[in-house]
């Protein structure tokens, strides 16, 4: 027990990327919930899901990939990697490579070093909650929804969900300087 309370230490995180704020325990939350509410759902609907659901869609909403609905269950995994690995990679600060000298925190001190490790956990947690609602939208949206019409979004969504992250901490670290 005291190996877990060393390892996922919020003192830890908090000495190398400052304190946490509400939106860093939401980050960490939300995606768990995210999961949990799509396996709940797909789970309840499991009957209702058809055999052939569209996996594939092309930018006018036309379906060009079919697969079974097992196929959810292998997406279902993939979901649950990425939610571990972006959790579990927020209570490892020391292993960004951010390229600056980890420094502890002290408040009001004027080190860039600090700042970078705190930008790229704000980063890290926009990151964590959009990747979990498009991979919910997206089991959802194949298993119950009109997918031809819903689908042909989700790659651009996937590509502005992405970037508004990556431009935020870009002009933050840009400003920083």
């Amino acid at each position: 027990m005291n190996f877990f309370r060393r390892v996922f230490s919020r003192a830890r995180v908090e000495a190398v990327c400052g304190p946490l704020n509400a939106w860093h325990t939401i980050s960490a939350i939300l995606p768990w919930v995210l999961f949990l509410g799509t396996v709940i759902a797909l789970a309840v609907g499991w009957d209702a899901i058809p055999d052939r659901i569209p996996m594939q869609t092309d930018f006018s909403g036309n379906i060009t990939g079919w697969g079974s609905k097992t196929s959810l269950i292998w997406l279902g995994v993939v979901y649950f990697v990425i939610v571990l690995t972006l959790w579990l990679t927020g209570w490892f600060p020391n292993s960004w490579n951010t390229s600056v000298r980890i420094g502890t925190f002290r408040p009001g001190r004027n080190g860039n070093d600090v700042r970078s490790y705190r930008l790229t956990l704000d980063l890290l947690c926009d990151l964590r909650v959009v990747m979990s609602a498009l991979f919910s939208a997206l089991l959802l949206v194949s298993a119950f929804g009109e997918a031809g019409r819903f689908l042909g979004w989700i790659g651009p969504l996937t590509i502005a969900s992405i970037v508004v992250p990556l431009l935020r901490f870009l002009i933050r670290m840009y400003i920083l300087k």
